[in-house]
């Protein structure tokens, strides 16, 4: 944790919580629970919870999976969001999925400190084959609201924060990736992917279209960035014949391209 973090999460107390708040235990942990309803052989529906405890370490009260998180009103260490999603299969080899993430809703009588947050992603694949070459042509789109993830305290932020060392020279480095969608929260995103295999051949394709917008995780809970919204075009291609592998990525104005071979022992 940074210094202003540190700060953040030690001094700030959060609208209706309880007397023992700030919490500063050097502990973040994230907890899950869900149920599946197979209402048909070809449709399920799925209801969960998750919440991140921070600065405290977890008891039965924060996690027990019989209880809704969101009910205990742990307002100083916990931060918990509702999720619903669906599979349906209308038909052999054709999958609709999508899934609805809340993290907050402000109803007309209630205090605007937290405001409303949402997440979602609905979309469609298609199995193909002829012979031994097999295909799935999926379309998904994806969109995360400028609040969603984010909240007053550090610990609690729907995030994983990875640190990279390197040796050479001597550094660093910090990623915050968020728990959910991939570009964190004021983004929308959609995608056309095709795949391919046959044998030891495999060949993955995406076609996508990006709008960020200026919130980001760090961006001070809970204000509207006045910043750029970015588009950006991108396609990336992965593959593997036998035990070479390969990557492009076109993103904007950015290429990468990656070789890779595996040995086996």
């Amino acid at each position: 944790m940074t210094e202003d973090e540190w700060e953040k999460q030690s001094s700030f107390v959060p609208v209706n919580a309880d007397p023992l708040s700030p919490y500063t235990e050097k502990v973040k942990t994230l907890a899950a629970h869900r149920l599946d309803f197979h209402i048909r052989e070809n449709l399920r529906l799925g209801v969960g919870e998750l919440t991140m405890i921070g600065g405290k370490y977890p008891d039965l009260f924060a996690v027990s999976p019989f209880s809704i998180w969101h009910n205990n009103y742990n307002e100083g260490y916990t931060n918990s969001m509702a999720s619903f999603d669906f599979s349906w299969v209308p038909k052999k080899g054709f999958e609709v999925h999508g899934e609805f993430v809340l993290d907050d809703l402000v109803g007309t009588t209630e205090n605007e400190s937290k405001p409303t947050a949402y997440a979602f992603n609905v979309g469609v694949r298609r199995a193909l084959s002829t012979g031994s070459l097999k295909g799935v042509l999926g379309v998904e789109y994806a969109l995360a609201t400028k609040f969603v993830y984010n909240t007053f305290l550090p610990y609690l932020k729907f995030n994983n924060r990875i640190v990279y060392l390197t040796n050479l020279p001597s550094s660093r480095t910090i990623v915050d990736y968020p728990v959910g969608f991939a570009f964190g929260p004021d983004a929308k995103l959609l995608n056309v992917s095709f795949d391919l295999f046959k044998e030891n051949v495999s060949l993955e394709t995406d076609f996508f279209y990006l709008v960020k917008g200026p919130n980001t995780l760090y961006t001070e809970y809970p204000t509207a960035e006045e910043g750029e919204t970015k588009t950006i075009f991108g396609a990336s291609l992965r593959g593997k014949i036998g035990h070479v592998s390969f990557s492009l990525l076109f993103s904007g104005s950015e290429f990468l391209a990656g070789l890779g071979i595996e040995f086996g022992f």
